[in-house]
């Protein structure tokens, strides 16, 4: 007998701990950072070189799809050049993050946000003209690319930023050298602007690395409260031996240090030298028009990251047999599709139709919304998981088997 207990930013927060996205949103981004990220093109190379592109991407609250609107009803000419963008009234209080009230509240947010950019690049008919200009000094002087229309801008979001901070790294530190030979044409120069955006992910994740693990050393009671929580009501048997518990957690911190229970943090530690882990699911981005995508995949990179090959199976040690696991727990995790492939994982593993284990989903309500997004996130992730299985007649009715079998448990805690 033993149980998993499968935890996510919801955790830390309950605990008390500043980990949610709006905490570090606020302490990230200064009066000064603001200013800087407003006024890209009016400061110093110096000032430009310190910022990161995804502050853009995260802080501009779905600018490509406010565009993408108005380019579908025939409210923006199509002859207007990406300058005329930044200028544009329509737009202009959605582009500055922070005069906007539609900050991203969630981790899963930046998540989905990060698959959506990802996916326009992807799927954009990058014209030439960015290729020449790249490298360009009349680029850097007038901030003018040449015959690039609305239509290119709706393909390639936020180009002007991004090509701009390109090319002042490539001059400050010596980065993002464009090889026109190997990186020639569209497809060669989309792979140079992923191999770019994932050195600017890896450089962002790090800044929140930094900020938490500031968090969590300021906070002396962390530990105390993460214990309670685990022991006093996340787990089904709470007086179970403590070699029987495995915990998957989706967080970066250890909140209940070291020990006989097996912790495994799939996408990195706080207290590891490897990098931790933003990205989106490898299970809906498999496809083949989607392999430019791999290298951001989370599965894709834990390869490459601090785990040992071995260790990756379910997060949490092989010794530890799939019919031992008798409860899967669930707190403080938005199930969002980004940790999809995880899931499947996990339930094929324990056989979740043919078994007894049960799935306990426990939440606290803390704005009284929380029990409704329970019920729909379970439904999603139950229903896309039935997709998978061989029999789809098992698929279709997993839910009510579950149900029917009192192995479908949602709580408020």
């Amino acid at each position: 007998m033993a149980e998993l207990v499968i935890i996510g930013n919801g955790f830390d927060l309950a605990c008390g701990l500043k980990s949610s996205y709006s905490d570090f949103f606020y302490h990230r981004y200064t009066d000064d950072r603001k200013r800087q990220l407003y006024d890209y093109e009016g400061i110093s190379s110096s000032e430009l070189c310190k910022l990161n592109f995804w502050d853009f991407i995260f802080g501009y609250v779905d600018i490509f799809q406010i565009y993408k609107e108005h380019y579908l009803q025939g409210t923006w000419q199509s002859d207007k050049t990406i300058l005329d963008l930044k200028n544009d009234k329509i737009l202009q209080n959605n582009m500055n993050f922070y005069e906007s009230n539609s900050i991203f509240k969630s981790w899963q947010d930046i998540e989905n946000v990060l698959k959506k950019y990802l996916i326009l690049i992807d799927d954009s008919n990058i014209h030439k003209t960015v290729i020449n200009n790249i490298l360009s000094d009349k680029y850097i002087k007038t901030g003018n690319l040449e015959h690039l229309y609305s239509n290119e801008i709706l393909e390639l979001h936020l180009s002007l930023i991004l090509l701009k901070i390109i090319r002042v790294k490539q001059t400050e530190k010596s980065i993002y050298k464009f090889d026109f030979i190997k990186e020639d044409g569209q497809e060669g120069f989309k792979r140079y602007l992923f191999k770019v955006l994932l050195s600017e992910l890896k450089e962002f994740e790090n800044s929140f690395k930094d900020y938490l693990l500031n968090q969590v050393n300021k906070d002396t009671e962390y530990s105390i409260k993460a214990t309670r929580l685990m022991f006093n009501q996340i787990l089904d048997s709470p007086n179970l031996e403590r070699e029987k518990i495995k915990i998957l957690n989706f967080n970066y911190t250890s909140p209940l240090g070291n020990g006989p229970i097996s912790i495994r943090n799939v996408h990195g530690s706080l207290y590891d030298k490897g990098d931790i882990i933003f990205g989106i699911d490898n299970q809906k981005e498999s496809s083949n028009e989607r392999k430019s995508l791999r290298i951001f995949t989370k599965t894709y990179r834990i390869l490459g990251s601090i785990y040992e090959l071995h260790k990756i199976y379910f997060g949490i040690d092989l010794e530890i047999k799939n019919d031992d696991i008798t409860v899967i727990n669930f707190y403080g995790h938005s199930l969002g599709e980004a940790d999809y492939s995880y899931f499947q994982s996990i339930f094929d593993g324990v056989n979740l139709y043919s078994s007894n284990v049960a799935l306990k989903f426990l939440y606290s309500d803390f704005d009284r919304k929380e029990k409704e997004r329970q019920f729909t996130r379970i439904s999603d992730l139950l229903s896309d998981y039935g997709e998978t299985l061989d029999n789809k007649d098992h698929g279709k009715n997993l839910m009510h088997k579950l149900l029917l079998e009192s192995r479908l448990i949602i709580k408020e805690i």
